[in-house]
Protein backbone atom coordinates (compact mmCIF):
# COMPACT_ATOMS: atom_id res chain seq x y z
CA UNK A 1 0.00 0.00 0.00
CA UNK A 2 1.67 3.60 -0.69
CA UNK A 3 0.46 6.75 0.06
CA UNK A 4 0.65 9.70 -2.59
CA UNK A 5 0.35 13.39 -2.91
CA UNK A 6 -2.87 15.15 -4.78
CA UNK A 7 0.50 15.56 -7.61
CA UNK A 8 0.66 12.06 -7.67
CA UNK A 9 3.87 12.24 -5.95
CA UNK A 10 4.85 9.44 -3.94
CA UNK A 11 5.13 10.11 0.07
CA UNK A 12 5.64 6.66 1.78
CA UNK A 13 5.17 3.28 1.51
CA UNK A 14 2.16 2.28 4.16
CA UNK A 15 3.95 -1.35 6.35
CA UNK A 16 0.66 -3.15 6.95
CA UNK A 17 1.79 -5.98 9.84
CA UNK A 18 2.25 -9.00 7.41
CA UNK A 19 1.10 -10.64 4.51
CA UNK A 20 -2.57 -10.16 4.15
CA UNK A 21 -5.71 -7.82 3.18
CA UNK A 22 -5.96 -4.04 3.38
CA UNK A 23 -9.29 -2.24 2.26
CA UNK A 24 -11.29 0.55 2.87
CA UNK A 25 -8.19 3.42 2.65
CA UNK A 26 -10.45 6.79 2.93
CA UNK A 27 -10.68 10.05 4.29
CA UNK A 28 -11.95 13.47 3.29
CA UNK A 29 -8.81 16.09 2.20
CA UNK A 30 -9.42 17.86 5.91
CA UNK A 31 -9.26 14.46 7.93
CA UNK A 32 -6.16 14.06 10.15
CA UNK A 33 -6.30 10.24 10.71
CA UNK A 34 -8.32 7.61 8.30
CA UNK A 35 -9.02 4.33 8.92
CA UNK A 36 -8.50 0.81 7.42
CA UNK A 37 -9.24 -3.03 7.93
CA UNK A 38 -6.80 -5.69 7.37
CA UNK A 39 -6.65 -9.11 7.79
CA UNK A 40 -5.19 -12.48 7.19
CA UNK A 41 -5.53 -16.51 7.75
CA UNK A 42 -4.32 -15.68 11.17
CA UNK A 43 -5.51 -12.12 11.94
CA UNK A 44 -9.14 -11.65 12.29
CA UNK A 45 -10.07 -8.72 10.59
CA UNK A 46 -8.51 -5.44 12.88
CA UNK A 47 -9.37 -1.92 12.06
CA UNK A 48 -6.39 0.58 12.48
CA UNK A 49 -5.82 4.16 12.32
CA UNK A 50 -3.29 5.91 10.38
CA UNK A 51 -2.29 9.54 10.21
CA UNK A 52 -1.41 10.72 6.94
CA UNK A 53 1.19 13.76 8.14
CA UNK A 54 3.21 11.02 9.96
CA UNK A 55 2.58 8.10 8.41
CA UNK A 56 2.27 6.02 11.96
CA UNK A 57 -0.60 2.84 12.13
CA UNK A 58 -2.05 1.77 15.22
CA UNK A 59 -4.41 -1.09 15.84
CA UNK A 60 -7.86 1.41 16.64
CA UNK A 61 -10.50 -1.99 17.43
CA UNK A 62 -9.76 -5.62 17.54
CA UNK A 63 -11.96 -8.29 17.77
CA UNK A 64 -12.05 -10.46 21.04
CA UNK A 65 -11.01 -13.84 19.58
CA UNK A 66 -10.24 -16.36 21.60
CA UNK A 67 -7.09 -17.47 18.90
CA UNK A 68 -3.12 -16.92 19.44
CA UNK A 69 -2.12 -15.61 15.76
CA UNK A 70 1.48 -15.27 17.43
CA UNK A 71 1.76 -19.35 17.63
CA UNK A 72 1.01 -19.69 13.44
CA UNK A 73 3.15 -18.24 10.81
CA UNK A 74 2.18 -18.46 7.14
CA UNK A 75 5.09 -18.56 4.08
CA UNK A 76 4.68 -17.70 -0.10
CA UNK A 77 5.97 -20.43 -2.35
CA UNK A 78 5.06 -19.79 -5.99
CA UNK A 79 4.18 -23.13 -8.10
CA UNK A 80 4.77 -23.12 -11.80
CA UNK A 81 1.56 -24.44 -13.92
CA UNK A 82 1.93 -26.71 -17.58
CA UNK A 83 1.76 -23.22 -19.23
CA UNK A 84 4.89 -21.40 -17.16
CA UNK A 85 2.41 -19.14 -15.15
CA UNK A 86 3.91 -18.85 -11.61
CA UNK A 87 0.87 -19.50 -9.13
CA UNK A 88 1.36 -17.65 -5.68
CA UNK A 89 0.36 -19.79 -2.24
CA UNK A 90 0.18 -19.09 1.24
CA UNK A 91 0.59 -21.63 3.38
CA UNK A 92 -0.58 -21.20 6.82
CA UNK A 93 0.31 -23.85 9.56
CA UNK A 94 1.27 -23.64 13.75
CA UNK A 95 5.29 -22.69 14.17
CA UNK A 96 7.05 -25.63 14.72
CA UNK A 97 4.87 -28.00 12.36
CA UNK A 98 7.42 -30.21 10.14
CA UNK A 99 6.01 -29.32 6.68
CA UNK A 100 6.47 -32.96 5.50
CA UNK A 101 3.89 -34.01 3.14
CA UNK A 102 2.21 -35.72 5.94
CA UNK A 103 0.31 -32.82 8.28
CA UNK A 104 -3.67 -33.38 7.18
CA UNK A 105 -4.15 -30.24 4.50
CA UNK A 106 -6.93 -27.93 3.09
CA UNK A 107 -5.93 -26.57 -0.06
CA UNK A 108 -8.33 -24.31 -0.85
CA UNK A 109 -8.45 -22.17 -4.24
CA UNK A 110 -10.11 -20.31 -6.41
CA UNK A 111 -8.56 -18.42 -10.05
CA UNK A 112 -12.03 -18.09 -12.53
CA UNK A 113 -12.80 -14.68 -14.03
CA UNK A 114 -9.84 -12.99 -12.94
CA UNK A 115 -10.31 -12.99 -9.41
CA UNK A 116 -8.05 -14.02 -7.27
CA UNK A 117 -8.41 -14.93 -3.39
CA UNK A 118 -6.92 -12.95 -0.52
CA UNK A 119 -5.79 -13.81 2.72
CA UNK A 120 -8.99 -13.54 5.41
CA UNK A 121 -9.42 -14.82 9.05
CA UNK A 122 -11.79 -17.79 9.11
CA UNK A 123 -13.00 -18.98 12.95
CA UNK A 124 -13.37 -22.47 11.02
CA UNK A 125 -9.87 -22.29 9.53
CA UNK A 126 -8.43 -21.41 13.26
CA UNK A 127 -10.05 -24.54 14.56
CA UNK A 128 -8.79 -26.77 11.77
CA UNK A 129 -4.66 -25.08 12.42
CA UNK A 130 -5.39 -25.45 15.95
CA UNK A 131 -5.74 -28.92 15.54
CA UNK A 132 -2.66 -29.29 13.66
CA UNK A 133 -4.14 -29.03 10.35
CA UNK A 134 -2.41 -26.99 7.39
CA UNK A 135 -4.01 -24.47 5.14
CA UNK A 136 -2.90 -23.70 1.58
Amino acid sequence: VQQYDYSGKLIREIKLPAVGSAGGFGAKKEDKTLYYSFTNYTTPGTIYSFEPKSGKSEIYQKPKVDFKSEDYESKQVFYTSKDGTKIPMIITYKKGLKLDGKNPTILYGYGGFNVSLTPSFSIANAVWLENGGVYA
